[in-house]
């Protein structure tokens, strides 16, 4: 098996931008996704969208065209351009929002289905041109919403997107308006969220109580990604279920903070423990090979597995979010650097595999009925990597 570092390509030039966007679909760098994966996010496609599979299968393939097109080139989301996915009757749109002319050239000439049209506009991202989501912005918010779970600067129009408990009107969100200097603030209300209520090896088996992420290596140890609040030491199993012989695995290294919520846990070497560059995704007994790490726009169609609610998927809705539900990052506030899924998730779920297709994309951190949020796979414990 290979083992391969978490890590972004390198920029190309315009020319090599434009020839790698020229390049057909069955050239594509990256690995495809194994049909299993591929046939389940082709079906929640169809499923969340209500669509036919023949329209779901051009979809769910072009936005796997659009993330190769991200990775192979290095393009940074939020910084060189801003991405994103919008569904529209009976096709989705894929946007582009950049200055740079070699970006814009290279998802212009991107080879798409008939089922997905490409706008490209001359500007500079969304994230120039609003505040940042700093800890003063935090405050302001919990000021007239207390019950703020999380949020996050919408990519599409820059409009700041507030999910809380707390009823609300009009008001609240002028009073948003005038603390914060945001153009326009939308909220949504939520039922109460976060991770799980305790501190809660292949990828999607079940711990004491959370889930394994991925595989995972940290020098010569051997392990398993998951999130970091799960707790010192979790006893991880050998199926989805939560049964049969287990392993004690301890916390050795963790990003647990204002940017991610991501630990290695190791497990003991030379008792006959060994790492498989597997999860469990669609399917809780046939497990799927782990595809590269890749970096993911708003609006592509992402799917986790844990040991509460088995495989969901949903819809990208920021891949900038901040949350702020109570204890979401322990002695610091977050930053907005989540992602946050339209999918749901419950208790227990907290650590397992987030992936597009078969490819590594996040570990689960927590979220709300409806609504998931992960920590994204770049932001690994130093010095470990991702099994695959």
């Amino acid at each position: 098996m290979r083992r391969r570092t978490a890590h972004k390509a390198a920029a190309l030039s315009a020319a090599t931008l434009l020839a790698l966007a020229a390049t057909p679909t069955a050239q594509a760098v990256a690995s495809s996704a194994p049909a299993d994966a591929t046939t389940a996010a082709i079906e929640d496609y169809a499923r969340l969208n209500n669509v036919g599979i023949d329209k779901a299968t051009d979809a769910i393939h072009d936005q796997k065209n659009v993330v190769e097109l991200i990775s192979r080139t290095g393009v940074a989301l939020g910084v060189d351009a801003d991405v994103w996915i919008e569904q529209d009757s009976g096709g989705q749109i894929l946007r582009v929002r950049t200055a740079r002319k070699d970006v814009a050239s290279a998802f212009a000439e991107l080879r798409l289905s008939s089922l997905t049209t490409v706008s490209v506009v001359d500007a500079t991202p969304i994230s120039s041109r609003r505040p940042e989501l700093t800890t003063q912005v935090e405050a302001a918010v919990r000021q007239v919403s207390p019950g703020v779970q999380g949020m996050y600067v919408r990519t599409a129009d820059g409009a700041l997107v507030i999910e809380t408990t707390d009823s609300g009107s009009g008001s609240v969100a002028q009073a948003v308006k005038d603390r914060t200097g945001f153009p326009e603030v939308v909220l949504k209300h939520l039922q109460d969220a976060g991770g799980d209520s305790a501190l809660t090896v292949r990828g999607g088996v079940a711990m004491t109580s959370c889930t394994a992420g991925f595989s995972a290596k940290n020098g010569s140890a051997i392990g398993y990604f998951s999130a970091a609040h799960c707790g010192q030491t979790q006893n991880i199993y050998p199926n989805t279920a939560g049964t049969g012989v287990w392993e004690t695995s301890t916390r050795q290294a963790q990003n647990y903070g204002a940017n991610a919520d991501i630990a290695f846990y190791g497990v003991a070497v030379g008792t006959g423990n060994s790492i498989s560059n597997t999860f469990y995704g669609s399917s809780s007994s046939s497990p799927t090979i782990v595809g590269g790490p890749q970096d993911v726009p708003e609006g592509i169609t992402a799917c986790h597995r844990g040991k509460t609610t088995g495989w969901k998927c949903g819809t990208i809705t920021s891949i900038a979010y901040k949350p702020t539900w109570s204890g979401a990052c322990p002695g610091t506030t977050c930053n907005s650097v989540f992602v946050r899924v339209s999918a749901d998730q419950a208790g227990g779920d907290s650590g397992g595999p987030w992936v597009n297709g078969s490819n590594a994309i996040g570990i689960h951190k927590g979220g709300g009925s409806g609504w998931s949020v992960y920590s994204k796979i770049y932001r690994i414990p130093s010095g470990t990597t991702l099994y695959y």
